[in-house]
């Protein structure tokens, strides 16, 4: 048999990462964003080039920062980061939210204060 290839090795980790959101109340979204080639043969893209890959809304227990976006790019130990990703990541940040890269579950409860 042969041996299968793991074409998104960070699927598992943002599965994780979105049920660790739900347990602590966290609304949060896997967006998804690429492109197809349509039956007429022309590319059509959909989502936003460079958005992370899990969006999240702050709650209140949050205090000053309730409200805010937090953006979680979900990246493996060796996954790197593109500029469309920086640049999303830029504009969340300016815009008062928070954008971080999770190469694992402990970097989502170290940034919610969650790992003590």
């Amino acid at each position: 048999m042969e041996k299968r290839i793991n074409r998104k090795p960070e699927a598992g980790l943002q599965h994780t990462i979105l049920q660790l959101l739900a347990y602590h109340k966290i609304p949060a979204w896997r967006m998804n964003s690429g492109a197809y080639k349509s039956v007429s043969g022309t590319f059509i893209r959909y989502g936003n080039r460079g958005m992370a890959d899990i969006i999240a809304i702050l709650p209140k227990k949050y205090g000053v920062n309730a409200g805010k976006w937090l953006a979680i790019e979900v990246k493996s130990l060796t996954g790197r980061i593109t500029p469309p990703q920086t640049e999303f990541a830029t504009i969340i940040n300016n815009a008062g939210g928070f954008a971080i890269i999770a190469r694992s579950v402990e970097d989502v409860e170290i940034f919610l204060g969650l790992n003590h």
